[in-house]
């Protein structure tokens, strides 16, 4: 019932922990699309100690390029699911899935399920980070490690790869601002590594929102919604600076 994209590129430090969380979900059937960019380290041996549905090396020109490979590999099925995850991303136990799957037949085949997430720091400090799908507007309120995507629906899009940092946003926005039907499960459905490449570019990430809005969003909404993309940039600029300092506290 689950299609799982796991995108990566020299990930041997964490690969095997984020393919074992899909692997050892119970009476949840998981297929694994691994999307490999090329690595030169051991990524791709330790990949294949799992069972592996499709298996893809080759390089791309970023996340969002390996996410669309992955997207082209998975049936198109209106009662399939797809979650995206990255090196480092756990589904947040063994029976989550199973979880997933009872409530999605509960729900007559929701398009979108998603659900709060948690994040886990370098100093493996865990924290829950709540989401709501009527909040899209303001800015990226999901996260796609915590946002699954029936097939039929996710077959028709792509991740826009002129994005290099927000394109998730693009897609998910899109798909909320197409009436979409959003479903939200009251468990996490997984873990995520925080400190990735959109953290250490916080000013690039909330720029590309805000041009996904300009975008997407009707003239009303974006001079209702323009001040919270606005404040997010600043927010941006002050997690850069925050960033700097700690670089600089520990030369």
């Amino acid at each position: 019932m689950f299609d799982l994209i796991v995108v990566v590129k020299n990930g041997e430090h964490c690969i095997s922990e984020t393919l074992r969380s899909i692997s050892s979900q119970t009476d949840s059937l998981c297929d694994i699309y691994f999307v490999d960019g090329g690595s030169l380290d051991k990524t791709v041996k330790f990949a294949k100690e799992f069972y592996l549905k499709f298996l893809l090396e080759e390089s791309d020109s970023g996340i969002y390029d390996a996410m669309n490979k992955g997207i082209n590999a998975i049936p198109n099925s209106k009662k399939r699911y797809t979650l995206f995850l990255n090196c480092g991303d756990f589904l947040i136990d063994s029976s989550i899935m199973k979880y997933l799957e009872i409530q999605i037949l509960k729900n007559d085949f929701p398009d979108i399920v998603y659900s709060d997430i948690v994040t886990i720091s370098k100093n493996l400090e865990k924290k829950n980070r709540l989401k709501n799908h009527d909040l899209l507007a303001k800015g990226m309120s999901l996260c796609h490690q915590s946002v699954l995507i029936r097939n039929d629906v996710l077959k028709k899009k792509r991740f826009d790869i002129s994005y290099k940092y927000a394109s998730d946003y693009d897609m998910i926005l899109g798909l909320y601002l197409d009436k979409m039907k959003f479903f939200k499960s009251k468990k996490p459905m997984a873990l995520y590594s925080d400190g990735g490449v959109s953290s250490s570019h916080p000013v690039e990430v909330y720029i590309e929102m805000f041009k996904i809005a300009v975008d997407k969003l009707s003239f009303l909404d974006l001079i209702l919604y323009s001040p919270y993309h606005l404040r997010n940039i600043l927010i941006g600029f002050y997690s850069l600076i925050k960033i700097h300092l700690k670089k600089n506290s520990t030369l």
